[in-house]
Parts: C-alpha cells; sequence; structure tokens
C-alpha cells in the first residue's frame, strides 16, 4: 500500500467535544496536516484509510472502523474520570504522545502498543511576528487555559517585589487572589487573530516550572511558541533577574529561535506520522 495515496483524517478533541480554539487541536491537527499529503479533519461518512483521534475517546467509531487507528495523547486524561481513555487504548493500533512523561505511562498499560513520542512543535508556514526588545524587563505574559491560571499564585510575589505588570491571555480573566492585591494586570481574551501580538506585549513569557500532578505531563509548548516569538521564558523567580535587561533578552531571543527553528518545525511532526503509519500497514 503506497503511502502517498492513503487518505488520513484527524479526529480532533475540538471536533468532537464541539468546542472552539482549542490549543492542543490547532498544533497537534490543524499544523500537522498542512504538511501531510492526503490529511484533513476528519468528516463523518467520508472513508479513510487511517484515523488519528486527537485526544478524541470515540470507542464507538474504533470499534467499527477496519483501518489503521492512532491515539494521539497530549494531556494526562487518565486523572479525569470522564474519559473513557483505556477502552479506547484498547482499540488502537499505536499512540503517539507529545511528552515522554505521557508515553512512559501508557506504555504500562499497553506494554505491546507502539508508543511514538511527536511534540508539539511550530507551523512556520505562517507568520511569527518577533518582539522587539527595548528597555529593561517592565511587563511579564502569561497564556494559557483558565483551569492552568493556578500556576501564577507562585510567581506573584516574584512580580510583586520588581514592581512588573502582568499581562494573562486567556479564556477566561485571571482573578487576582489576596496575596496579589498590589498587582498591576491586564487581562486579553484569546483569540486566534491576536494572540501572537497580544504575547509579544509582554517583554518576556513566564512558565512556572511545576511538575506537580498533571502538569508532570504538560508539553512545553507555551515555551516553544514564546520562542518561536523572540520573547525570552522564565522559569523561575532568578531568571526575572537574568533577562532584566534588554541586551540579555536580546542575547537570549537569538539563541532560542536557532533552537526553534532546529528542533521544533511542525514539518517534522507530519513526517514522524508518515514513518509511524508506513510502520503499521
Amino acid at each position: 500500500m503506497d503511502i502517498n495515496k492513503l487518505k488520513i483524517g484527524f479526529l480532533t478533541f475540538e471536533q468532537f467535544h464541539r468546542k472552539a480554539n482549542i490549543g492542543s487541536s490547532r498544533i497537534r491537527c490543524d499544523w500537522v496536516l498542512k504538511h501531510m499529503d492526503g490529511a484533513e479533519r476528519f468528516h463523518m461518512g467520508r472513508p479513510y484509510d487511517v484515523v488519528i483521534y486527537q485526544k478524541a475517546y470515540f470507542v464507538e467509531h474504533a470499534k467499527l472502523f477496519k483501518g489503521i487507528k492512532i491515539l494521539d495523547l497530549c494531556d494526562a486524561d487518565w486523572l479525569s474520570w470522564g474519559y473513557d481513555i483505556r477502552a479506547m487504548i484498547d482499540e488502537v493500533d499505536a499512540i503517539t504522545c507529545s511528552t515522554q512523561a505521557i508515553a512512559e505511562f501508557i506504555v504500562n498499560v499497553r506494554p505491546e502498543l507502539p508508543v511514538w513520542v511527536i511534540p508539539d512543535r511550530i507551523d512556520f508556514s505562517q507568520e511569527m511576528p518577533q518582539k522587539e526588545h527595548i528597555g529593561d524587563t517592565k511587563k511579564v505574559v502569561w497564556f494559557g487555559y483558565q483551569h492552568n491560571q493556578e500556576q501564577l499564585v507562585y510567581v506573584l510575589p516574584a512580580l510583586i517585589r520588581r514592581k512588573l505588570e502582568l499581562i494573562v491571555i486567556s479564556n477566561k480573566p485571571y482573578i487576582v487572589p489576596a496575596t496579589g492585591k498590589n498587582l498591576e494586570i491586564t487581562n486579553l481574551p484569546w483569540s486566534q487573530e491576536h494572540w501572537k501580538n497580544d504575547i509579544l506585549k509582554g517583554d518576556v513569557a513566564i512558565c512556572p516550572n511545576d511538575k506537580r500532578g498533571r502538569f508532570k505531563y504538560k508539553s512545553d509548548n507555551k515555551i516553544t511558541q514564546s520562542w518561536a516569538l523572540g520573547m525570552p521564558v522564565c522559569a523561575i523567580d532568578k531568571d526575572l533577574d537574568r533577562f532584566a535587561g534588554e541586551k540579555e533578552r536580546k542575547d537570549e531571543a537569538r539563541r532560542n529561535l536557532e533552537i526553534v527553528h532546529k528542533n521544533f518545525d511542525v514539518k517534522d511532526s507530519a513526517k514522524e506520522y508518515e514513518k509511524l503509519i508506513k510502520t503499521l500497514i
């Protein structure tokens, strides 16, 4: 069977749950399929040779579908009672996942199943504006879903102490706890149109180094997206001091832009999916 003639359908979390603006569906489906011949978002009723279930636990479909079935994981959904993840794992031919931590967990569930780590990567075919670093750091930016905003509590004292403004880009506003009462904050709604330029309103991005609970399994896509925009990333308190000046931020942005172009181009994800499918034919 010629892989170039295969019809591949990505069934996304966004489609399956009838949601909009889902980051994982954009990063792990839309950006990838742009670089895969014969790949498209799944359409019910169309004939496919391969279906990739992107965080879509459609057990009923997987039981009946006779082609190649791949489950793509990018969150520790087995920690949530609402997902029938084990039943789905039992129906597929392979698993892809965004992090090594997820892969290590899945290997223990079905040791005989092929498990491939395909990291979250960047689609450089889209315009990626670059941050122009001028002067000392005055604003930091955090972006993500509301349910991950709890991480911000760990950085609030450092921001207040340095008198830095916090920009939060999210699906819902960040409600500052009492410990952040002296914090200057700007809430911006995440949108497909404005997310890049909104991130560039900060001088550095913050991504707290929290590895507890479900955060242990999270990918570094916020870091790589920030790097792709020329934004240094602060994970711990000391990083705010390190990137306080203009020169340090420019040097860091230049180094990381080279890394992200070399190691995190989504074209490589498309090639890895094609290679996996070849092994399953």
